[in-house]
């Protein structure tokens, strides 16, 4: 990848974190006018709020992804005329999600035992998360079912928004390594709460940003400490050791 390609890259990246974080002042002010007391009166003005917001977003998300991959497929020289696809419409998936995420939660958190105040404040912030999370993935699947109908295309990759978890980490330290169905959509489907990943598609050998190489070398690192240890390599050996060394989001050191 040379520098107009990873030029292009981050400015996508920055516009859709970007893009993202604008719903999570809109979810502040619109979740501070409902009564904690009844959560369920004004709830739904809110919601109709939020979500048309949230729709808003992932119409944009999905015109600039469209707009990545051509450039993308342009710079490498395989047709900024090739097929580009958008997903379809959430429907009402979308409203469901964010009200799962916040009026429901809300009411669980508080019949689990926690103080309203805490539900209240826990309740938004996952709403946040599930709101940034549906703007952010049209753009994710955009790029995916573009790179799946391009025959030109060998797969696609996870890169990082430079900030990733211990998972995230060694996701995008595996390089181009989702060629098929099989292997590539049920871990690229898999975006967690907070994840600021997203993929890219892969027409060439793929060589590691520095960055990118210490997450290659952390993986290592516990993937051979699990060795000496004598248990088998998996997420549930190497993770942990990957999070207690190194300078992940979910760190120890971080979370400090």
């Amino acid at each position: 990848m040379n520098w107009r390609e990873r030029q292009t890259l981050d400015r996508f990246r920055r516009r859709q974190i970007l893009r993202a974080s604008q719903v999570d002042s809109l979810i502040r002010r619109e979740w501070a006018t409902l009564d904690i007391s009844d959560i369920d009166r004004g709830r739904e003005r809110v919601l109709d709020g939020i979500e048309a917001r949230v729709i808003g977003l992932r119409t944009l998300e999905a015109r600039e992804a469209d707009v990545f991959v051509s450039k993308m497929r342009e710079l490498q020289r395989v047709g900024s005329g090739s097929i580009v696809l958008a997903p379809a419409n959430p429907g009402t998936g979308l409203r469901e999600s964010l009200e799962i995420s916040g009026p429901v939660s809300f009411k669980q958190r508080v019949g689990a035992g926690a103080l309203d105040e805490v539900a209240f404040l826990a309740a938004r912030d996952q709403m946040m998360a599930e709101a940034r999370k549906l703007i952010m993935d049209a753009g994710r699947e955009t790029v995916r079912l573009s790179a799946e109908a391009n025959r030109r295309s060998i797969g696609w990759r996870r890169v990082s928004d430079g900030n990733p978890c211990a998972f995230c980490a060694m996701l995008v330290g595996r390089g181009p390594a989702y060629k098929s169905e099989g292997t590539a959509l049920g871990v690229m489907k898999s975006y967690h709460k907070h994840c600021g990943c997203t993929a890219v598609e892969v027409f060439t050998d793929w060589e590691p940003t520095e960055r990118e190489q210490k997450y290659v070398d952390a993986y290592q690192a516990a993937a051979e400490y699990a060795d000496a240890q004598g248990v088998r390599r998996g997420w549930e050996t190497v993770l942990p050791h990957m999070r207690a060394n190194g300078d992940f989001k979910d760190s120890p050191k971080r979370k400090k």
